[in-house]
């Protein structure tokens, strides 16, 4: 109850018009628990979904490619 608990979380996939984030809870490097969340990006005038903004995009590609 008294431990320093860690949060981690990262962007684990973009398609064309949504997005998936997951993120683990550690305890003393060990993992205690799982999240992940799916969501869109939405034109809040017409209530639709749009895709993904490209310079978002091109910021999660430039970060890929440096974890290697």
């Amino acid at each position: 109850m008294f431990d320093k608990v860690k949060g981690v979380m990262w962007v684990n996939r973009f398609y064309s018009h949504k997005w998936k984030i997951k993120a683990e809870f550690l305890v003393r490097d060990k993992v205690m628990a799982n999240a992940e969340q799916k969501g869109v990006f939405v034109d809040h005038n017409k209530w639709r979904t749009i895709r993904i903004p490209e310079q978002l995009k091109d910021l999660y590609l430039q970060g890929k490619k440096e974890k290697g």
